[in-house]
C-alpha cells in the first residue's frame, strides 16, 4: 500500500480514487469545535484559534463568531493541539486532542485568563469529553493497541470482534444483534466491500498500515446508512515531518500449537498451519532542500508492503474406502450385498468371482487410499479412513 497525503484536508482518497473511480465514498474527516470566553463569561471575538497537527506541524487558524464559538471542519483523524490567543490575555494551549474518523468533537469551554500574551496556560488533563454533537455509538482501536494485540493472521479486520456489541461468526460479524452481512467497510472513506457480496472485501489492508479502526455500531448518521448492521472505518497511516520506518516478521507454525481434540480422537498428528509474515514500511515528508516543501509541511508519503507466504491443510476428513477384501471381490464381511447382473440375485457368499471383475475397475481402485482407521467404537462404523 502507498499513500501520498497533502497537508490538512486532502487524504489518501486521491490515490484510492484513481483505482476505485466508481466507488461511493464516505467522509473520514471530522470536526473540532469549542467556545472561548473571558473570566466574566463574555465572548472574545478578537481571539485567534490555531489548530496544529502534532505529527506534521501543519497549522490552520480561525476566528470566533459573536458568541465566542469556533469550529474546524474537514479535519483528518489524528492528534492535534489547540492554541487560543487574544490581546490582553494569556495564551491558552490544549495539547493531545485525539480526533477519530468522522468524529464531531466538542471541546470543554475555554476561559482565558487576563495577562500578557507571552504567558501560556497549558491544559495537561481535563474531564472526559461528553459527545453532544451526535448520538452515535462507536469504538476505536488505534495503531498502538493493534501493535500490542496478538491477532491470529494479522489482518486489520480481525480487531472488529473486540468491539462491545460485535460477535464474530467465522469471517463475518453480527453487530448489535443484526443479521450477518449487514456491515459496511471503508478504507480512507472508500467502500471496499465487493459488489454483490455481503461482506467480502476487494482489497486487503495490512495491520501495520492502519492508524485506526473505528466501528460505528448504532445511531450513526445518515451518511453511513448504506447497511443497517454497523460501519467499519479503517484509516491508513500518513507520513510525518520526520522519517520513520519499520520492519517486522511474524511466524505461525503448527510446532507451536497443541493438537486439536478431533485429531487426537482419531490418532492424527497436528495439521500443517504455517504463516510467515514479512512487512516493512517507511513514511516521511516529500521535499527538495531549498526548492520544494522546505518547511516539510505540505506533502507527506507512507509506503507499506507485506509478504505473507502461507501453507496449510484442509480440515479433518472422514470417509469410507474399500477394504482389501472388498477390492478382491470378497464382501462376506461387509453389509454390502453385490448383485450378479446375469441373475439379478446376490452372489453366493457375497463373493464376486474374479472372472466377473473388470480389470479396469481394479486399476482404478489403486488410486483410492487404503483404510487407516479401525476403531469402530469411535467411528460407529460410519467411516474407516481419516486424513
Amino acid at each position: 500500500m502507498i499513500a501520498f497525503r497533502p497537508s490538512a484536508a486532502v487524504t489518501a482518497w486521491l490515490l484510492v480514487g484513481l483505482f476505485h473511480g466508481t466507488s461511493f465514498g464516505q467522509a473520514i474527516t471530522g470536526s473540532i469545535s469549542g467556545t472561548v470566553e473571558d473570566p466574566s463569561g463574555a465572548a472574545v471575538p478578537s481571539a485567534k484559534v490555531t489548530l496544529i497537527d502534532t505529527e506534521t506541524r501543519v497549522e490552520r487558524t480561525t476566528t470566533l463568531n459573536d458568541h465566542g464559538d469556533f469550529v474546524f471542519n474537514s479535519v483528518p483523524p489524528g492528534e492535534y493541539t489547540i492554541k487560543v490567543e487574544a490581546s490582553g490575555f494569556k495564551a491558552f494551549l490544549i495539547p493531545s486532542i485525539n480526533l477519530t474518523a468522522s468524529e464531531k468533537l466538542p471541546l470543554p469551554k475555554t476561559v482565558l485568563q487576563v495577562g500578557a500574551t507571552q504567558e501560556t496556560v497549558i491544559v495537561k488533563a481535563d474531564a472526559a469529553v461528553v459527545q453532544t454533537a451526535s448520538a452515535e455509538r462507536s469504538s476505536v482501536i488505534n495503531s498502538s493497541q493493534m501493535d500490542d494485540l496478538m491477532i491470529n493472521g494479522r489482518t486489520a479486520l480481525s480487531v472488529v470482534a473486540l468491539v462491545p456489541g460485535v460477535v464474530a461468526n467465522g469471517a463475518n460479524y453480527n453487530v448489535s444483534g443484526l443479521r450477518l452481512g449487514q456491515i459496511n467497510i471503508t478504507s480512507d472513506g472508500i467502500n471496499i466491500v465487493e459488489a454483490g457480496s455481503e461482506f467480502q472485501t476487494n482489497t486487503t489492508v495490512a495491520m501495520d498500515a492502519v492508524a485506526e479502526v473505528k466501528v460505528l455500531t448504532s445511531n450513526y448518521q445518515a451518511e453511513f446508512g448504506r447497511k443497517a448492521g454497523g460501519s467499519v472505518q479503517m484509516v491508513t497511516k500518513s507520513g510525518a515531518r520526520d522519517f520513520h520506518g519499520q520492519f517486522s516478521y511474524y511466524k505461525r507454525n503448527e510446532e507451536f500449537d497443541a493438537n486439536t481434540w478431533g485429531n487426537n480422537r482419531v490418532g492424527i498428528g497436528k495439521s500443517k498451519d504455517r504463516l510467515n509474515l514479512y512487512t516493512f514500511n517507511i513514511g516521511g515528508p516529500v521535499f527538495i532542500p531549498r526548492l520544494f516543501n522546505k518547511q516539510k509541511q505540505k506533502l507527506f508519503f507512507f509506503w507499506n508492503e507485506e509478504f505473507r507466504p502461507a501453507s496449510g491443510v484442509s480440515p479433518l476428513f472422514q470417509s469410507t474406502v474399500p477394504t482389501a477384501l472388498e477390492r478382491a471381490g470378497d464382501f462376506s464381511q461387509s453389509t454390502i450385498k453385490p448383485i450378479d447382473p446375469t441373475t439379478g440375485s446376490p452372489f453366493p457368499g457375497n463373493q464376486i468371482p474374479l472372472s466377473a471383475i473388470d480389470p479396469n475397475g481394479q486399476a482404478l481402485l489403486r488410486y483410492l487410499p487404503q483404510p487407516n482407521f479401525s476403531n469402530t467404537a469411535v467411528s460407529k462404523g460410519t467411516y474407516n479412513y481419516v486424513n
